[in-house]
């Protein structure tokens, strides 16, 4: 778990998740503290007296890519859950799901309960929420469950860094290097605030980070083909737009020859 100064989103998290770290299912539970300066960091040495919970401190800010690399560098388990600290967190059906179906498939390298049919344009990116049990394009990266042995071949990029694009950018290496990508829905046990992306929804570096996320991949990967309901999705649309232009111009044109 990757924070900075939101003592009071950890604090709310903390509160339910710590008494599930102590499941056999959970080996452990590092938390980086990304250069807090709201008391966030105090807090956690606090209360996390668990002997599952190890806190690393850094002096200053890393970045989402930097801080969330240096927990996965730390990581001893073989399934890794990376999670936004803002994150509610009411059970362990969720993480059960997911590693089962790690465990069943080999080919999914990314799960996540926050699912996305991915395009893009010249230079941004378009997501669509999905919600049902199935391949996507990405998962968003307050939620991230995988293997380590992903980390060999696919890594963070800080080329985002602060933040914006690099979870999608994460998904997308996965993809192209041969994985599949899952959204499991979170059914109520697993969910996320999304404060701290609304309050910085409209900072200059998001449309920055989506024309270099569309600029990178663009030509690299049919992203809207990576999964087949995907593709059916872009084709009825294209279908569609093809219709309504033919009936307007069938209409235009009745109504130019009565003219």
């Amino acid at each position: 778990m990757l924070t900075h100064n939101d003592m009071g989103g950890i604090a709310r998290t903390l509160e339910r998740f710590l008494p599930l770290v102590e499941d056999d299912l959970f080996c452990e539970m590092p938390i980086l503290d990304n250069g807090s300066t709201d008391g966030t960091s105090e807090y956690l040495q606090s209360v996390t007296s668990s002997s599952k919970v190890t806190v690393i401190l850094s002096a200053v800010n890393l970045g989402v890519a930097k801080g969330r690399q240096a927990l996965f560098a730390a990581a001893k388990g073989d399934l890794i859950a990376s999670l936004d600290s803002d994150v509610s967190v009411n059970g362990t059906g969720w993480f059960l799901r997911a590693k089962e179906a790690l465990h069943k498939s080999p080919r999914i390298g990314i799960c996540g309960c926050s699912g996305y049919l991915a395009r893009l344009g010249a230079n941004s990116l378009f997501l669509r929420p999905w919600n049902y049990d199935s391949r996507v394009d990405c998962v968003s990266g307050f939620c991230q469950f995988f293997p380590k042995k992903l980390l060999e071949t696919v890594q963070l990029s800080d080329e985002f860094s602060p933040f914006w694009c690099e979870d999608t950018d994460f998904c997308f290496q996965a993809i192209q290097n041969g994985y599949q990508v899952r959204h499991i829905s979170g059914n109520g046990e697993l969910d996320h605030t999304y404060h701290s992306i609304t309050s910085r929804r409209d900072d200059p570096r998001k449309q920055r980070h989506e024309a270099l996320l569309a600029r990178k991949w663009k030509d690299r990967i049919s992203l809207m083909g990576a999964s087949w309901l995907a593709r059916i999705v872009l084709l009825a649309e294209v279908a569609a737009k093809k219709a309504f232009r033919a009936l307007f111009s069938r209409v235009h044109g009745f109504i130019a020859h009565r003219r």
